[in-house]
């Protein structure tokens, strides 16, 4: 694990560069939808309420719009993980779960960057049980993680850097 972050716990308001950057997209994208919004001559600010399923629409926009602003301004942004050493966030998992033939590639991430997926990578959050028990692990060790109560066996067969 690295030596300039005390605990995962301290990862809760932290995202990768790469889900950073979508977010950035997103809300420049909810922007220009709310200036189309607004353009159609409805606000729901105005107390003009001429169709409600349109204010409804900007209404829903502008949340958008504030929740995204919010993360952003509120999470640091981690750097792009190059170190393949040990599992941490941004690292690209390959594992093999014990009860399975097939090989699945995951990307490692904290709570925000699995909840705004951008690419072809599956995520597991490092708050999840097995997301947590990856943490600080290496290539070709062997985890334990509970899913009902029940033991998951999960060998590591590679660590990628980010990409």
């Amino acid at each position: 694990m690295r030596k300039d972050i005390e605990s995962p716990l301290s990862l809760f308001y932290s995202m990768t560069e790469g889900t950073n950057n979508h977010l950035i997209q997103l809300l420049k994208s909810l922007q220009t939808k709310r200036a189309k919004l607004s353009g159609l001559g409805t606000d729901y600010t105005s107390g003009l309420h001429d169709d409600p399923a349109l204010v409804r629409d900007i209404q829903q926009t502008d949340n958008d719009i504030n929740k995204i602003s919010h993360i952003l301004k509120n999470t640091e942004v981690l750097p792009i993980r190059t170190d393949t050493s040990e599992i941490y966030v941004g690292n690209r998992v390959v594992v093999k779960f014990e009860d399975e033939d097939t090989e699945e590639l995951f990307k490692v991430g904290t709570t925000t960057d699995a909840s705004y997926p951008m690419n072809k990578f599956r995520w597991v959050s490092i708050e999840s049980p097995l997301g947590r028990e990856l943490l600080g692990k290496k290539k070709g060790d062997s985890v334990i993680y509970k899913i009902n109560f029940v033991d998951k066996n999960v060998d590591i067969l590679d660590v990628l850097s980010e990409e």
